[in-house]
């Protein structure tokens, strides 16, 4: 009912009633239930309770919940930015097969192999210049 009154479906649309019946199915446990009721207090701009709820439902499983606390932790919106954090969400999503996810962390593990290559790249330079400068002072 919270989602039927969320997007109009056979009723009239109305956020306060949807948010109702939303919070009473989070409270009975259903994982769905706080993902939709999240993105209506963000639209609220009720972020803290937001933030709680998203994570209510990825915990309880919800996959678009997961996806959604992994981009929120992985582009530090809301949030502070935590790879790790980020990483464990795509990977509960990417385990229930979500594509999206999967796609993420492929992303992630290339953007963290190019910053290590780069890393090496620069202290294999920083050696070459240190090097170089104590031959040239003999």
């Amino acid at each position: 009912l919270g989602i039927m009154h969320l997007n109009g479906y056979a009723t009239a649309k109305n956020i306060q009633l949807s948010n109702q019946y939303l919070s009473e199915a989070t409270r009975l446990s259903h994982a769905k239930a706080p993902y939709y009721l999240a993105n209506n207090l963000l639209e609220q701009n009720n972020i803290p309770e937001a933030l709680v709820l998203y994570k209510k439902s990825a915990e309880y499983g919800f996959v678009k919940a997961q996806n959604i606390m992994g981009e929120l932790f992985y582009e530090g919106k809301y949030l502070p930015k935590d790879l790790t954090q980020a990483i464990y969400y795509y990977e509960q999503a990417a385990s229930k097969g979500d594509v999206s996810a999967k796609d993420k962390l492929g992303q992630i593990n290339i953007a963290t192999s190019q910053a290590e290559q780069d890393k090496k790249t620069k202290i294999s330079q920083q050696v070459r210049d240190t090097s170089g400068q104590q031959q040239g002072s003999k």
